[in-house]
């Protein structure tokens, strides 16, 4: 097999997966919507996680696919020197917060299926302004998601450079 038969095999693995990984959220959401438990959508959460799973092992076996990308999709330098660093610090600066965002808005459309606010923690600061209160818990999650999101995109994401950087110098090594 060529590599631009490869290339096509591997385009349509990932057009599969992008359908089953549709289905299974309409999926979720249509069960969770009628039945109002999420324990009826355990199987289907299951085999979304079961998927990420499968290609997280099998992405490792490629040090370039773990690398972090923009959000564009471009690749980001993998070069150590400071002036990329801070390049790529300003990159997970912004996944965070584009991530943070999206769980709020995607919070906030499931707060009208499920009736009650769905916050990881509830801090009742204004005792008779329940809008106040939402605004407030909603704020400081989101501010804790950032940082979560920022440690964990950091981390993962020197990791793997550091790594793929550690591959390409015994590479050069035996080669040379």
């Amino acid at each position: 097999m060529d590599e631009r038969q490869y290339k096509l095999g591997l385009r349509a693995c990932a057009a599969a997966v992008l359908v089953a990984y549709v289905y299974l959220l309409i999926e979720i959401f249509y069960k969770f919507i009628s039945t109002k438990k999420i324990e009826n959508c355990a199987w289907e959460i299951g085999l979304l996680v079961l998927m990420s799973f499968i290609i997280i092992f099998v992405g490792r076996k490629d040090e370039a696919i773990l690398l972090p990308k923009k959000v564009s999709g471009k690749e980001m330098p993998i070069e150590l020197s400071k002036a990329y660093k801070r390049e790529r610090i300003r990159n997970y600066i912004f996944n965070s917060i584009l991530f943070s965002i999206a769980m709020m808005v995607s919070i906030s459309f499931v707060l009208p299926l499920i009736g009650k606010i769905p916050l990881d923690f509830y801090l009742p600061i204004a005792d008779k302004d329940k809008w106040l209160n939402i605004v407030i818990n909603c704020s400081v999650e989101i501010i804790v998601l950032f940082f979560i999101s920022f440690v964990l995109d950091y981390s993962l994401g020197e990791c793997h450079i550091r790594r793929y950087n550690k591959k390409l110098k015994d590479l050069e090594e035996n080669n040379g």
